[in-house]
């Protein structure tokens, strides 16, 4: 009778090919986690640029909205880098810090309405010319992220929109 052989394991090539497919396999991977975490951190640095931007036009709006009227700027016409609302008898006051950020000063003193990874560059109030008796506004802003990017230009968004009091 003849004995029959079973090898029961692997030779050393099928070895050395399932070793290296795992390397294979986890190249690719830690490199696609590598481009997802970067694509991720750009992402948040256009929303952290956006939700500043869109925020502080939202807060500029309501006060707009509820001002008694417009000290500042004072005329159809006039285009200034601060604006000065009249409400219930008290100044409201929005205007650019020397760091770029936005601020809101009222009676109960001075906010910030943006964070310190967004910068100000472009601040601009226009009394626009109108029919009615209501003055209406027009607000231009430019927001710029000034945190860490890994690559590219830093984010920097554009945002304009026309209040008029209510």
């Amino acid at each position: 009778m003849s004995r029959i052989k079973h090898n029961k394991g692997f030779t050393l090539i099928e070895l050395l090919v399932y070793i290296g497919l795992v390397v294979l396999i986890g190249g690719f991977l830690s490199v696609t986690i590598f481009y997802l975490e970067e694509f991720d951190l750009i992402a948040f640095t256009y929303n952290e640029t956006m939700q500043n931007g869109r925020e502080s036009m939202e807060i500029m709006s309501r006060y707009i909205h509820k001002a008694d009227s417009v000290v500042t700027p004072a005329s159809a016409g006039v285009t200034s880098n601060n604006l000065v609302l009249s409400i219930g008898g008290n100044n409201v006051t929005f205007s650019t810090t020397p760091e770029g950020r936005l601020q809101l000063q009222d009676t109960a003193g001075n906010s910030n309405l943006t964070t310190n990874k967004v910068r100000i560059n472009n601040l601009t109030f226009k009394r626009v010319q109108n029919s009615s008796t209501k003055p209406t506004i027009q607000v231009s802003i430019q927001v710029v992220y000034i945190g860490t990017v890994i690559r590219g230009p830093n984010p920097t968004i554009n945002l304009t929109t026309t209040v008029g009091l209510r």
